[in-house]
């Protein structure tokens, strides 16, 4: 999307930027397992979306109403599994209420591409720039580490299932000596010291925040015209 918060550059620049934050979360999803490897998926999904908001161009890549179903249809998946594990007494996790709100959110940003509300922008924007300062300084890997997403003990790199695999000894030892290398072993995927994923989620909620301010330039502007 282009407009006078967006040109083109600022948009390529963004939607590279949105691209290496879903490659980081593509290579956590796979290696990760059960509530984690979700956890990733939804920030999967969330980053490709906004690389497809982010391209130059006078029209949305993905039609607004398709952005609001798919995002809306997804946060009510996520909170109705939440719900029957919370009625089945397990742990959920606060983070995973964090994860609902962003597909709420996602799917109001869809909308406002037809219908301009600035000031729903204006809250999205403090919404996100506060999950950024979260990331960035470490708070929400703290709770992450601390059952952010209800599990007892929070997977570390590497995990444990990767050399366990029915896999050639080969290839799980190649496999596993890349994931010791890219991040330390014993660090708790997501946590205070991944910095991977603190990077990413910061980079991402960065951009989310500048979207909603864009929409909220957009649709104050489009008003000033109306009332002239």
């Amino acid at each position: 999307m282009t407009t006078s918060w967006i040109p083109a550059p600022v948009g390529l620049l963004a939607a590279a930027a949105f691209v290496l934050v879903l490659g980081v979360h593509v290579w956590h999803a796979a290696v990760m397992v059960r509530r984690h490897r979700l956890w990733h998926l939804l920030h999967i999904l969330m980053a490709a979306a906004m690389v497809t908001m982010y391209l130059p161009g006078d029209a949305l890549q993905i039609p607004a109403r398709a952005g609001v179903a798919v995002f809306a249809a997804v946060a009510v998946l996520v909170a109705a599994a939440l719900l029957v594990s919370l009625l089945q007494r397990n742990r959920i996790g606060v983070l995973w209420l964090l994860n609902v709100a962003d597909l709420v959110w996602m799917a109001i940003m869809f909308a406002l591409m037809e219908i301009g509300l600035p000031w729903v922008a204006a809250a999205a924007a403090v919404w996100f720039a506060g999950q950024a300062l979260g990331w960035a300084s470490g708070r929400f890997g703290a709770v992450l580490e601390h059952r952010g997403l209800g599990e007892v003990d929070p997977p570390t790199h590497p995990p444990p299932t990767l050399q366990s695999r029915a896999a050639p000894a080969r290839i799980s030892l190649i496999l596993a000596g890349e994931v010791r290398a890219r991040t330390r072993a014993g660090t708790v995927d997501g946590g205070r010291h991944d910095l991977s994923v603190r990077a990413s989620l910061t980079a991402m909620s960065v951009g989310m925040a500048y979207m909603f301010l864009a929409q909220t330039a957009s649709a104050n502007g489009m008003a000033s015209m109306a009332g002239m």
